[in-house]
């Protein structure tokens, strides 16, 4: 239970890592 725990956080963390540079990317293109 607890490596499914760890393999769920760690992809929740990567989508959450991407998001933040698709903003940058487009808060930068905006400029």
């Amino acid at each position: 239970m607890r490596e499914v725990f760890e393999v769920f956080w760690g992809r929740t963390e990567m989508v959450d890592a991407e998001r933040r540079l698709l903003t940058n990317a487009l808060m930068d293109s905006d400029k």
